[in-house]
Parts: C-alpha cells; structure tokens; sequence
C-alpha cells in the first residue's frame, strides 16, 4: 500500500518537531557552551536542527558498536548516535576555546586509572588557544558535515551534484569529495565566504589522506597525499595554517569518539595515553613540512 504523500510530509514534519525539541533539551542539560552560543545565535541554532536531522534520518552506523541509539530507555534514547558525537566534539571544542577551561568537566567520563593530566589538558587548551571566531565557526561546520557523511540525505545530494559515481565510499573521502567540489549540498557549506570556504576545504582534502588511519597504524600509505604537497609546496607558511586547521579538526573529532556513550560530560576518549600518542603523530606530520621525506609512521611506532 502507498502512503500518500501529504501523511508522509506530516510525519516527517512532526518527527522534526520532536527531534528540534529533543535536541533542545539536550544541549540545555548536556552541552551548556553550545546551548549558551545557540542562544545568542539563532542561525546557528536553525543550522544545527538542519545539518543533524541528516543523521537523525541515517539508518547507517560505524563498526565501533552495533547500537545506533544510547539504549538507556530514556527520552535521549530515540538520538541517533552521530547527534551526541557531533555534540559533544562541539562542545568540548568550545571548551577549550572558553576564556576559563574546565578540566574537571573535560575529563568527567574518563577512568581515573586513564584520565588526561592537567598537564596534558593546558597544552591541547594551547594549541586551540587564540583561534578567531571564523576558525570556530569553520570547526563547527566540519563537524556537523563529518555526521553525516554518506548519510541517505548526503548521497542523494551528492548524486545530483556528482552522480552516482563521482564520489568515493569511504566516509573520509566522501566528505573530502563533496566539500571540496559542491560544498553547498550542505546546509553547513552554504553562504560561506571565501576564506570560511578555504578554512573548510582545510578540513576535508579531496585525497587519500587519514589522519585516524595513521593513528592507529592502518594504513601505511594514509599520508602520502600529504608528504606530496609538503614536497611541492611553495608557501610553507600558508600550507602550515592548512595542516593546523586538519590537525585541530581531527582532535576535535576525536573528542566525539565513543561519544554517544557514558554521561556525555567531557571527553571520554581523549584519555592521557590517547593524548600523548596524538601529539607524536601530530609532531611527525608537522616535521613532513621541512622534510616531506621523513616517516612518519616509524616515529609514531618510536622508530628513527
């Protein structure tokens, strides 16, 4: 039997309804710098509701678990699992950019056994320390377009843009793909300016390039693209902004893993040893900028 589609608009715009509530809800108890922002923003405020019900709607999920919702029985378990990631990366982002960061509420759902130094917890506030509202507004938009990254909204998107073969299946390079030639099927890529534009592009190089696969030692291969233009690049100046701006958005993605899970209070995996072992990777692909030869996958495995 087909259901009109007058009752399939309604339900959908009902199901909107409850979620824009529950998403509400959410980042008034949870997520109180983003609550804080959205309410001094409401464009922003609109632009969440709009980019996240692409993975609000997204029946797909990572291998990590096998669970899409956080299965608690509560009213926050009919979220999709990619809403709390996207959430809490952008909350814990914003935290760190705060004029006061809270370590207490940073390591809140961590082990103590495992739990981030104080020491450690300064010098990420340092590295995102100074960032102009434009880099945060572009850090907040690639994480909303990193939820929801071959979502069935995203590659219906891409098939009018791209067609059906002009994108890749992975979802990094997916939203390589996508960002760098129509960043505007994306209710976050729309109505940036040239620089928020380039900013975004930073995040999503259109390569093979990995910096999860590099991290947990996948990929031998997942920097090459990089290496490349370290070698061929001219102002070395300007490309280090570009690997700075990569390098923050996948800490920043980081702060999402496992993070539909727990008390969604702080980062649950950014642990020290976490830490510690993203700032090596992190020194080793800066160190490719003076030399694009250097291997960086050796030092991470404490190589020479």
């Amino acid at each position: 039997m087909t259901i009109p589609s007058e009752r399939l608009n309604m339900q959908m715009c009902n199901e909107l309804h409850v979620f824009t509530q529950n998403l509400t809800r959410l980042m008034s108890e949870k997520y109180p710098l983003l609550h804080q922002r959205v309410q001094n923003n409401e464009a922003l405020f609109h632009l969440l509701i709009e980019q996240l019900w692409w993975a609000q709607e997204n029946p797909r999920f990572t291998p990590q678990d096998d669970v899409l919702y956080d299965g608690t029985g509560s009213w926050t378990a009919c979220i999709h699992r990619e809403v709390f990631r996207a959430l809490s990366r952008i909350e814990n982002f914003l935290l760190l950019c705060d004029t006061m960061p809270d370590y207490a509420t940073f390591t809140a759902d961590q082990a103590s056994g495992e739990r981030l130094t104080e020491k450690s917890f300064q010098q990420l506030v340092e590295q995102f320390k100074g960032l102009s509202e434009t880099e945060i507004k572009v850090q907040i938009c690639a994480s909303l377009i990193s939820a929801v990254s071959l979502s069935p909204s995203a590659m219906q998107a891409a098939n009018l843009a791209l067609g059906s073969s002009g994108y890749p299946h992975d979802t990094v390079q997916f939203s390589g793909r996508t960002a760098s030639i129509c960043m505007e099927i994306y209710p976050a890529g729309r109505g940036l300016n040239e620089a928020e534009r380039q900013l975004l592009q930073a995040c999503f190089p259109d390569d093979s390039r990995h910096w999860r696969h590099a991290f947990f030692l996948e990929n031998a291969n997942c920097l090459e693209p990089l290496r490349i233009q370290c070698k061929n690049s001219v102002d070395k100046q300007g490309f280090q902004k570009i690997v700075n701006t990569w390098l923050h958005f996948w800490l920043i993605n980081a702060f999402g893993f496992e993070g539909h899970m727990g008390t969604h209070r702080g980062v649950k995996y950014m642990t020290e040893n976490f830490f510690v072992r993203s700032q090596l990777l992190n020194d080793a692909i800066i160190s490719m900028l003076d030399n694009p030869t250097q291997d960086v996958l050796a030092l991470c495995r404490g190589q020479k």
